[in-house]
C-alpha cells in the first residue's frame, strides 16, 4: 500500500511540474507577445521620446531588452534570454518584460498627453480639475469644468463630456447652493441628451457597417443606378442638419462601397473625395488615422480604375501624411508598396514594377514582423503579381516560400497556388506543373473550395500543358468564359487579385 501511493504520489509530482512547466511557457509566450506587438506599433516619434524618457537607464535590463526586440521584432523568448547574459533565468526574465510593457505605457501616456489631439487634450484638462478639486479650489475647478465641457462640445468627445458632468455634480452637490435641486436637474438632462446622441451615433455605425458588409457580400442592390438609396431611405440612418459630421463621414463610406460594387468609378470618386476634403476641412473632429484611411480607400480605387493620375496625385498626399502623422513604420511600409505595386501591377508598368522589386530585395525583412497577417499577405500577394509580370521568377518562388509560413486563410493559400502554377507554366515546367495541379484538386476537394474561376484556369492549364503550343482555341474559350464571370457580380470580387485576361493576352502575344 505504502509502495502503491508513492508511486502515486511521484506521478502526481511530476504531474503537477509539468502542468507548472507548461503553463509558465504560455505566460512567457504571451507576456513576449504583448510587448514586441506593443513596441512593433509605436511610431518614430513616440519611440524616440521613449528613449528620451528612458535615456539615464540606458544600462538596465528592461532598456536593453527594448533594444533587442526593436532591432529584431521576430527575436522569440529563448533567443532574447540567450541574449541578456545578466538575466539568468526565464521567470526573470518574464519579470523585466512585464516592467518594459508598463514603462513603455507611461512612455506612450506622456507622450499622448503632450500632443496636441483633442482628445489628449481635454483628458489632460480633465486631470487638471481633479488637481484642482483635491485642492479645495472649487471656484477655479468649476471655471476650467465648464471650459472643458463647451470644448468636449465641439470636438464631439461626448465620452470626456459625460464624465465633465459627472465631477461638475459632484462639485455643486458637497457645496451649499439654494438653486442645488433645479441645477443637478439641469445637468442630469444633459448627460441624458449625450447618452441619447451615443446610443444614436453607435446605431447609425453599426446600420452602416451592416450595409457595407453586405455590399461586399452581395454586390446587389435594389435600384442598380442608386446604390446610396440604401443610405439615405434608411429610417435609422436618416439624421437632422444638426447631426454630427462623424455620420456624414460613415454615409459617405458606404456611399462610396456601393458605387465601387457595381462598377460606376466617376460616382464613387466623387464619393470619396468628399470624405477626404470632410476629414480635412474637420480636423478637429477627426484623427490622422482617418485621413490616412480615407487617402488609402480613394488609392485602391484607383488601382481599380486605372487611374494613374489620380493616383500619383493622392498618393503623394499619403507621403506628406506619413510626415505629419505618427504611425509605426511597417503600416508605412505596407501601405507604400502594397498600393504602389497594385497601381503598377493592374496598369502593366514593367519598369516601374522593376524599381519597386529591387527597393524590396534591398530590404529582404520586408518589415513583415511589424505587419499584419492579413497586411503581409496582401503585400506578398502583389510581390508575386509583380514578378510574374516582371518575370523574376526566381525572386518569386522565393517569396512564394516565405508567403506558405504564414498563410492562415483558404482564399489565400488558393490565390499562392495559382501564382505557383502560373510561374511553373511560364517557364515550362511541366513536371512540377502536374505535380503541383494534383495536390492542389485534391486539398481544394477536401476542403470543398473548388470555385468557377479556379476550376476554369485549372483545367485551360491542364489541356495546355498537353499541347506543344499555346491553343488559339482552348485560349479563346477560356477568355469566353473568363469573359462571362468577370460580368458575374456574386464572382467578381475574385478578379480584383490577379487580372487573368491580362496576364493571359501577354502571354498570348509573346507567343505569337
Amino acid at each position: 500500500m505504502s509502495l502503491k501511493f508513492n508511486i502515486y504520489s511521484t506521478i502526481l509530482l511530476i504531474l503537477i511540474k509539468f502542468l507548472i512547466a507548461k503553463y509558465r511557457k504560455i505566460i512567457n509566450s504571451v507576456v513576449m507577445e504583448n510587448t514586441r506587438e506593443l513596441i512593433n506599433s509605436m511610431g518614430k516619434r513616440e519611440k524616440a521620446y521613449f528613449y528620451q524618457l528612458n535615456e539615464k537607464n540606458s544600462d538596465k535590463d528592461y532598456f536593453k531588452i527594448y533594444q533587442a526586440i526593436e532591432k529584431n521584432p521576430a527575436i522569440e523568448f529563448n533567443k532574447l534570454l540567450e541574449s541578456m547574459p545578466r538575466i539568468k533565468t526565464r521567470s526573470r526574465l518574464s519579470v523585466e518584460l512585464n516592467y518594459l510593457f508598463r514603462h513603455i505605457l507611461r512612455s506612450l501616456h506622456i507622450y499622448r498627453l503632450n500632443s496636441k489631439s483633442p482628445l489628449y487634450t481635454l483628458l489632460k484638462e480633465l486631470q487638471f480639475v481633479q488637481i484642482l478639486i483635491q485642492k479645495d479650489l472649487k471656484k477655479m475647478a468649476l471655471k476650467v469644468l465648464r471650459s472643458l465641457k463647451k470644448k468636449a462640445y465641439k470636438f464631439e468627445e461626448y465620452s470626456i463630456l459625460i464624465q465633465a458632468i459627472g465631477m461638475e455634480e459632484g462639485l455643486i452637490f458637497n457645496d451649499f447652493d439654494s438653486n442645488l435641486v433645479e441645477k443637478i436637474r439641469k445637468l442630469s438632462l444633459e448627460r441624458t441628451e449625450c447618452i441619447r446622441f451615443i446610443e444614436e451615433l453607435n446605431e447609425i455605425k453599426i446600420t452602416v457597417t451592416h450595409i457595407i458588409e453586405l455590399q461586399y457580400k452581395e454586390g446587389l442592390f435594389i435600384e442598380k443606378n442608386n446604390p446610396e438609396i440604401a443610405v439615405l431611405y434608411n429610417p435609422i440612418l436618416y439624421t437632422p442638419p444638426s447631426a454630427s459630421l462623424k455620420t456624414e463621414e460613415l454615409k459617405t463610406i458606404s456611399k462610396s462601397v456601393g458605387f465601387l460594387l457595381i462598377g460606376d468609378y466617376e460616382k464613387s470618386r466623387k464619393e470619396m473625395l468628399d470624405r477626404i476634403e470632410l476629414v480635412k476641412e474637420n480636423q478637429h473632429l477627426f484623427s490622422g488615422y482617418d485621413r490616412t484611411r480615407s487617402i488609402n480607400n480613394f488609392l485602391f480605387l484607383c488601382t481599380l480604375s486605372k487611374s494613374v493620375e489620380d493616383f500619383n496625385w493622392m498618393f503623394n498626399e499619403l507621403l506628406v501624411c506619413f510626415e505629419k502623422i505618427d504611425i509605426p513604420e511597417g503600416s508605412k511600409f505596407y501601405l507604400k508598396y502594397y498600393l504602389s505595386l497594385r497601381m503598377n501591377c493592374v496598369t502593366t508598368n514593367i519598369e516601374k514594377l522593376k524599381l519597386i522589386l529591387s527597393e524590396l530585395k534591398s530590404e529582404p525583412g520586408h518589415l513583415t514582423a511589424t505587419i499584419s497577417e492579413t497586411g503581409q499577405n496582401e503585400l506578398y500577394q502583389n510581390i508575386i503579381w509583380a514578378c510574374i509580370l516582371t518575370k523574376d521568377f526566381d525572386y518569386g518562388l522565393t517569396q512564394l516560400n516565405k508567403w506558405y509560413a504564414i498563410i492562415d486563410t483558404d482564399l489565400y493559400y488558393l490565390i499562392s497556388r495559382v501564382f505557383r502554377l502560373i510561374i511553373f507554366y511560364e517557364k515550362k515546367e511541366y513536371l512540377l506543373l502536374t505535380s503541383d495541379l494534383k495536390t492542389i484538386t485534391e486539398n481544394l476537394r477536401k476542403k470543398k473550395l473548388i470555385n468557377k474561376v479556379i476550376r476554369s484556369f485549372l483545367k485551360f492549364l491542364v489541356i495546355e500543358t498537353k499541347s506543344e503550343a499555346l491553343s488559339t482555341a482552348n485560349y479563346q474559350r477560356f477568355q469566353k468564359e473568363l469573359t462571362f464571370l468577370r460580368n458575374d457580380r456574386s464572382t467578381k470580387k475574385h478578379f480584383l487579385e490577379f487580372d487573368f485576361l491580362d496576364w493571359l493576352n501577354n502571354l498570348k502575344a509573346s507567343v505569337n
